[in-house]
């Protein structure tokens, strides 16, 4: 059961995705205090599968390693809990403006490879022939 534990924790890793039946948890009641017939007296656990606990777990701490030690610049929103992308774009813009109005040089790398797997390419040609 380990081995095969560990390899569903390994596949998952790897694909970034879960298994639809290991996202399933099992949730019991824990007597907290007070009268056993009241629901208020119980507090509801989930039981999930537990390398993803782990996974989980050492995502968590990879992340606050590489925030508590400077590893990701603060500029870093994309992919970071409780952030999106539009403040990075936004201090982005405020740097490049700050740097043109300095007179100072500035070069922009953009790799649109992954958009065009997302944009429509009808919509995105009308909008490039009207440049």
């Amino acid at each position: 059961m380990l081995l095969q534990n560990l390899s569903i924790f390994e596949q998952s890793w790897e694909s970034a995705e879960v298994p639809a039946d290991r996202k399933l948890a099992n949730v019991v009641l824990i007597f907290k205090k007070g009268k056993e017939e009241n629901p208020g007296s119980y507090r509801p656990v989930s039981l999930t599968f537990v390398p993803g606990k782990v996974m989980e777990i050492s995502l968590g701490s990879i992340g606050e390693h590489l925030r508590g030690n400077r590893v990701i610049g603060h500029n870093q929103h994309g992919c970071m809990r409780g952030n999106s992308c539009s403040p990075n774009l936004i201090s982005f813009y405020d740097e490049v403006a700050h740097l043109v109005d300095l007179r100072k040089p500035v070069d922009v790398i953009l790799d649109f490879s992954e958009a065009f797997d997302t944009v429509s390419h009808r919509i995105l040609l009308d909008k490039m022939s009207r440049t």
